[in-house]
């Protein structure tokens, strides 16, 4: 007769800051490079371009920067001793995190029907159906950290049983 034996991880705290820079080490780098190439473009971009760093490159500074403040708390978090950072960076900052990411995916989407003609250009419907996914995952992870959140067991446990966004 088998006993069942739980074996809990228990929750790691107060990692140092090179141990938690490497558990997000790809949403740093990816962030920091994404600020540099905004800021190139802001700063770059000509006169007869005024309008596309208006609505495109400068909305996409902003939302580079939030990007980063999320990820540069996330990385905080896992060097502090209390649980409550971990829970902040994992509720709040997550919901927001990933409100951001929807809101930027459906405002790019609107920002290529009404600029570019998508008709013409196959590679722009390709962005928009890569935006639609975003929107997708987003919209998927906020729901659950929210059922988690409100304790909904039965969906907390299906959306963790068939989730099928990554």
């Amino acid at each position: 007769m088998e006993e069942n034996i739980k074996t809990e991880n228990p929750l790691k705290l107060n990692y140092s800051l090179k141990g938690s820079l490497l558990v997000h080490k790809h949403a740093v780098i990816s962030g920091l490079v994404l600020l540099g190439i905004c800021l190139y473009f802001v700063i770059t971009t000509d006169e007869n371009q005024e309008n596309f760093r208006l609505n495109f490159w400068i909305p996409f500074l902003v939302v580079s920067i939030l990007s980063n403040c999320c990820n540069i708390y996330h990385v905080f978090s896992l060097t502090q001793k209390d649980k409550i950072h971990l829970f902040l960076s994992c509720f709040p900052v997550q919901i927001f995190h990933s409100a951001l990411y929807l809101g930027w995916s459906c405002y790019v989407i609107s920002f290529c029907f009404t600029v570019v003609d998508v008709s013409s250009k196959p590679i722009m419907i390709f962005l928009i159906f890569i935006f639609c996914y975003l929107i997708l995952d987003s919209f998927m992870v906020i729901l659950l950290l929210t059922s988690i959140l409100c304790k909904a067991k039965t969906l907390t446990s299906f959306l963790c049983k068939y989730w099928f966004v990554p």
